[in-house]
């Protein structure tokens, strides 16, 4: 298996909202701000001096922090890089974007659809009830599929398993969460990079107690909701494991049952058991 070394930038990153705050603060004559350069994480003191701004040794112009204070686009991050500030989207095979959630936690857009729920609630907090529907504790051993920003996989640390292995596929998104402040706990956590697919045939059968499954969206990622795939992570689960499985509420199509209806017959089908529904998923139990 190919292991992914995470490795955070650590780049200040601020958002339309956080430039309006400092710009107007300039303009008041302050020179020394107090801010979050983090999404909220923490707070940072920036420096006033001329029409320069500064933070630990990191330089921009006051005009840069004015271009962004004057945009259009609250949606958009932006990483503060060798005194210049850019967008964090970027285009590979597809098109990524961290998209900001109210200046905190957030979400990441692929091709225009964004991987968590953000209505209601912020992406931090989804991922936090995902994981507390397994009741994590010190003796269980966790495979979380899907790692994207790695929110999910970052709240199961938290709770100290005994074992604790995340499995992307896409290197693009992992390197769209190395500028994310809220994934940079990934970096203690081990990663696999390969298809789950490919890499469930390779784990230690029985090993893995408890299991996150967040796969995108159904219409981006079929086969991760298919009957093979099911069986597969089965056949790997010691008996009475549990598996949360976030599945969402999509759109009906016309002519086809509800894809959760079928996503439940499905895991059914392999011999899961279907326990509770749990925030817009389903806990089930081999």
């Amino acid at each position: 298996m190919k292991i992914y070394k995470f490795r955070p930038k650590n780049f200040p990153v601020i958002t339309l909202r956080i430039a309006d705050y400092i710009y107007k603060e300039i303009k008041r004559g302050k020179k020394e701000i107090q801010v979050t350069l983090d999404l909220g994480r923490s707070i940072s003191k920036l420096r006033v001096e001329g029409d320069s701004l500064f933070n630990n040794g990191q330089r921009c112009d006051i005009e840069d922090i004015r271009s962004i204070y004057l945009g259009v686009d609250d949606t958009e991050l932006y990483a503060w890089i060798n005194d210049f500030f850019f967008v964090l989207k970027f285009y590979s095979d597809k098109y990524y974007k961290l998209r900001n959630v109210k200046d905190l936690a957030p979400t990441l857009e692929i091709n225009g659809i964004h991987m968590h729920r953000i209505k209601g609630i912020s992406p931090w907090d989804d991922a936090n009830f995902k994981v507390n529907a397994l009741n994590i504790t010190r003796k269980d051993k966790v495979l979380d599929i899907c790692t994207g920003l790695g929110y999910t996989a970052i709240h199961a640390y938290y709770r100290s398993p005994a074992k604790l292995v995340t499995i992307e596929k896409d290197i693009s998104v992992l390197r769209a969460a190395e500028f994310n402040p809220w994934s940079r706990d990934l970096e203690k956590i081990n990663i696999v990079l390969g298809d789950a697919r490919e890499v469930l045939e390779e784990l230690e059968k029985g090993y893995f107690n408890k299991v996150i499954h967040d796969p995108p969206t159904y219409s981006i990622s079929e086969e991760l909701y298919s009957l093979d795939f099911y069986k597969k992570l089965y056949d790997i689960l010691p008996r009475s494991a549990l598996l949360y499985h976030y599945v969402g509420y999509p759109y009906e199509v016309r002519g086809i049952r509800r894809i959760r209806g079928n996503v439940l017959s499905r895991l059914k089908q392999v011999g899961f058991e279907f326990l509770r529904e749990v925030n817009y998923g389903f806990l089930l139990r081999k």
